[in-house]
């Protein structure tokens, strides 16, 4: 069992839908004062459905489907009514290349956004917490490892998770006793790694009672997307193998990445002229930029960006405001544009869309020094974007926040699946409108 499961995602998922259909029938009810009849009803829902569906998806962009959102109410308003007026501004825009003569769109839209962002922040601030599925109560937590105060304090913060956790440092026969004397029937414990090997008997008892016992590892990846490090060996490795076969998802992936990349590799031509002018009026130097990268298995690959720096970084750390860096290369950065040309590495096969991101041969080297299993990142291919890459504002500029994105990257190799390569997709759309990301 996991804390957080997908069943809180759902509530929140049906709230919105019901959201959308009732601000219609409010936004019907007060444009013709009266009740809309059925007929009404349909022509103007299936022709707002469009917008509704784009809506949800920005919803599911701007992450208001993950756990963490549902803990931070008092930001929650403002990050709803900021996409609904993107939401907005798109939905006006269908309409004006759409026509429908049978329906108002402009009013009927306005009073449609109001009402359905008035009701969505509604339920997720009030509503939510009486439908909920993660309530828990009290939950013992065992150990006194990182990973285990990582998790108290987390649970402690966020209200929503429906826990209140207690800490036992050691797993020992009071755990029995402790568990009853604070009525608790959650016990969150290390099943494989930090030297429970010595408590087996124990554990075995614990999973055979009536408490209901939970693997905080699982809890960690869980409550965090990410990797415990600390429970990463040889054997991890083994139950975890990228190499299986997997010739339906393999299959799927080349051919979307194929099908996306040749799109926005062709519709990416047209900048192709400016930034060829911008780099040249700036300081007159090459266009392109050619690297070598660490691909699958060790493999190097000639990645293509565009330049943005006057001299090249020589496997060193790009710092905040680094003289290397040209005026437009610091545009270029900004806004994505310098990559541009890697859609042409995904269409050779080089890097896939999504992927953990390929590093410089130096930085490998020097990474593989300090951070244990670090080369297993490279059990798979490389991507443009990846599940590190939402998840952090900023590169990595020292040894423990590149052993935090490896932390990422494995969870990324764990769970790879198709439905995680497209909330990666999707949810790179948000990294690159907010200019974030590594």
């Amino acid at each position: 069992m996991t804390l957080v499961g997908k069943k809180d995602a759902i509530f929140l998922l049906l709230g919105d839908i019901l959201s959308l259909i009732l601000a219609l029938w409010v936004a019907l009810f007060i444009r013709y004062q009266q009740v809309p009849d059925l007929t009404s009803f349909e022509t103007n829902f299936f022709a707002f459905l469009p917008v509704f569906g784009f809506w949800m998806l920005s919803f599911f962009i701007f992450g208001f489907y993950d756990k963490q959102t549902t803990a931070l109410k008092k930001s929650l308003p403002t990050a709803i009514f900021n996409v609904s007026v993107i939401n907005g501004f798109v939905a006006l825009t269908f309409f004006y290349l759409f026509a429908f003569p049978e329906v108002t769109p402009k009013t009927n839209l306005l009073l449609c956004l109001i009402f359905s962002t008035a009701f969505v922040i509604f339920i997720r601030t009030n509503i939510f917490d009486l439908v909920r599925s993660s309530k828990i109560g009290n939950v013992i937590l065992v150990g006194d490892s990182d990973e285990i105060r990582e998790i108290g304090e987390e649970i402690l913060k966020n209200k929503n998770y429906g826990m209140n956790p207690i800490v036992l440092n050691n797993l020992d026969e009071n755990i029995f006793q402790f568990a009853r004397d604070n009525k608790s029937g959650s016990i969150i414990v290390n099943l494989r790694c930090g030297g429970n090997n010595k408590n087996s008997a124990i554990i075995y008892r614990l999973l055979s009672s009536d408490f209901n016992i939970i693997d905080a590892e699982r809890v960690y990846e869980s409550l965090f997307d990410k990797i415990s490090l600390s429970c990463v060996n040889d054997e991890w490795f083994l139950e975890n193998n990228p190499d299986r076969p997997r010739f339906l998802y393999d299959f799927i992936k080349r051919s979307f990445d194929l099908v996306t990349s040749f799109i926005l590799a062709i519709f990416s031509l047209i900048f192709y002229p400016f930034v060829y002018l911008a780099i040249k009026l700036d300081d007159g130097g090459p266009v392109f930029l050619y690297q070598e990268r660490v691909g699958k298995n060790g493999r190097l690959v000639n990645i293509i960006k565009f330049r943005t720096m006057s001299v090249s970084d020589e496997g060193k750390w790009v710092v905040k405001n680094d003289p290397r860096i040209t005026r437009v290369g610091g545009f270029l950065r900004k806004s994505r544009i310098d990559e541009l040309p890697q859609l042409w590495n995904v269409l050779r096969g080089d890097v896939s869309l999504v992927g953990p991101r390929p590093e410089l041969p130096k930085l490998v080297d020097l990474y593989e020094k300090e951070i244990p299993y670090y080369s297993m990142r490279h059990l798979v291919k490389p991507g443009l974007s990846g599940w590190a890459q939402i998840h952090h504002e900023k590169p990595p500029h020292s040894i423990e926040e590149t052993r935090e994105k490896l932390a990422y990257d494995l969870y990324y190799i764990k769970n790879r699946s198709l439905a995680l390569e497209l909330e990666i997709a999707l949810k790179t759309i948000k990294t690159l409108l907010s200019r974030s990301g590594v």
